[in-house]
């Protein structure tokens, strides 16, 4: 045999044990690490720790960082590419074709007097009577006499349109003589110091020295919203961009199937559809 043939034969034998390791699985690598930057407004913040942490569990690979924004900011951020995703309680308008939004949850926002307030139980019409300066003394609700005074989000707040959307379906507003605040913390905060105030805010802010009263009979909780009977209620919007990468559609997927929708639950949401 010429040495030419020699180095066929060689080449011939030597390749079933290539063939072989080729086939081989290649030794298992996470990939990673990922950062998913989600954009939403402070009073979000518990939400997406509470995801954070979940998601982590189930891919030790992604962090989720938290940035806090206002509304529109939350969602320029995502447009921007400054944000993978972004929280909104207000859709963002006009609409964008860079964008996807969609529901994602709905939380209750509760109705809260003074813990010293006799009253419990209210029917919508009487929160309407209240909330728009009709009725100004709780006489009228058959307790014990003294002003009301109604403590209101500021004008344009997410959760204050969410309020008289649901409340003055007519188109009335909360009275002028309401006071204003710039956050859910000051609306009860204040709501607390005195007997005759009542107030609104996310279910998830309500303090020791306050009440949530019955609505129709009805608690702010994520059942009753579940199941239609509560009906004062933010909705959260999930926005991102039209096109995503692999590990935010991956978070995506999660925060859409019954794993997120257990978080969204247990941190105070109605979550809006079933799976995807």
């Amino acid at each position: 045999m010429n040495r030419q043939s020699r180095s066929v034969s060689i080449a011939l034998a030597s390749l079933p044990v290539l063939l072989a390791a080729s086939c081989g699985k290649a030794p298992a690598t996470p990939p990673g690490p990922f950062v998913i930057r989600v954009a939403a407004p402070m009073t979000a913040a518990s939400l997406v720790q509470a995801l954070a942490a979940s998601y982590r569990e189930l891919h030790s690979n992604t962090t989720l960082q938290f940035q806090p924004a206002e509304e529109l900011a939350a969602a320029n951020a995502v447009r921007n590419g400054a944000a993978d995703l972004a929280l909104c309680a207000a859709e963002p308008r006009p609409q964008d074709p860079q964008l996807e939004v969609q529901p994602l949850a709905r939380q209750p926002i509760a109705v809260i007097v003074n813990r010293l307030n006799q009253v419990n139980v209210l029917t919508t019409d009487q929160l309407r009577g209240l909330f728009t300066g009709r009725i100004t003394d709780w006489q009228a609700l058959g307790t014990e006499s003294g002003p009301v005074t109604v403590v209101s989000r500021e004008d344009g707040a997410p959760t204050r349109t969410a309020f008289e959307g649901a409340l003055l379906s007519d188109g009335s507003r909360v009275t002028r003589n309401a006071r204003v605040f710039s956050s859910e913390e000051a609306v009860s905060k204040e709501v607390s110091t005195r007997k005759g105030m009542v107030g609104y805010v996310l279910s998830n802010y309500l303090g020791s020295e306050v009440k949530a009263l019955l609505v129709d009979g009805q608690a702010p909780e994520v059942q009753g919203v579940l199941d239609g009977r509560y009906r004062l209620y933010r909705t959260l919007f999930l926005v991102r961009p039209a096109a995503q990468s692999g590990s935010t559609q991956d978070f995506i997927d999660y925060l859409l199937d019954s794993s997120g929708r257990r978080v969204l639950a247990a941190s105070g949401y109605a979550p809006v559809n079933e799976g995807r």
